[in-house]
């Protein structure tokens, strides 16, 4: 009999699928009351946003569906972040949402999981702010102090205060290989599982890769504010996942 893989190894296989280059834009989509955003965040996304909501003001689009996303420009996400929330919609995770995408999520003014996909296949990840590109007195990979600091104010804001400060110190202090990854506590398979983990797509070893934080909890750290799931538009003829 085949052996199920676990929650680490799943998370391992969406952090190399996430972070495997790619040069397209999100795509973006209207379905009913719903914008559907996937795909990598490169810095024309802000534009596009505005001009798609323009376009289809008569749609009463209430809620941004983020899928399948490795996150991306810094500046962006969180001017998408704003964007989102001053509009006042929601947001809800389909798939990964990591990085830039995760600051994205936290724009909603009410944030939600989609049952698009498994449980274990649904996630939110953060990390720190890098240096893209060398510079003087700068290292590319290296923490971004500056940038840090921005986004660490404007996540803690965004979560209404609630992102602990041992969380934030923790995305600040994690090696550009790893992500803090959290999963919906509400749908952990049996009492006592984690349902947050950090972990490095650069480390070998299977049982080495991942570390569970059996202190975290999405909804204590305020990055989701509601356990209701949520179904995308264009996925209301499937079925549920588990």
């Amino acid at each position: 009999m085949l052996k199920s893989p676990s929650l680490p190894e799943i998370v391992v296989a969406v952090v190399w699928l996430a972070l495997t280059p790619s040069a397209a834009a999100m795509d973006m989509k209207v379905v009913g009351d719903q914008l559907i955003m996937s795909g990598p965040i490169d810095g024309s996304e802000l534009a596009g946003l505005r001009n798609l909501a323009a376009e289809r003001r008569d749609a009463g689009v209430r809620m941004v569906v983020l899928r399948d996303s490795p996150g991306g420009n810094l500046w962006t996400s969180m001017r998408i972040g704003e964007e989102i929330r001053d509009r006042g919609w929601k947001t809800a995770v389909s798939g990964y949402c990591f990085s830039g995408c995760a600051v994205v999520f936290l724009g909603g003014v009410e944030r939600y999981f989609t049952d698009d996909k498994p449980y274990s296949q649904t996630q939110l990840a953060f990390h720190a702010a890098y240096n893209t590109i060398e510079a003087s007195g700068t290292r590319q990979g290296s923490v971004n102090n500056s940038a840090s600091f921005t986004a660490r104010q404007w996540t803690k804001k965004h979560s209404g205060g609630k992102l602990s400060d041992a969380m934030l110190d923790r995305f600040e202090k994690l090696e550009k290989t790893e992500f803090v990854h959290f999963f919906d506590a509400q749908r952990v398979p049996r009492a006592g599982v984690p349902s947050a983990f950090v972990c490095s797509h650069a480390e070998q070893d299977p049982k080495k890769k991942c570390r569970p934080l059996a202190d975290a909890d999405v909804y204590r750290e305020g990055i989701a504010t509601s356990a209701e799931l949520i179904r995308s538009n264009d996925r209301t003829n499937s079925p549920k996942a588990p």
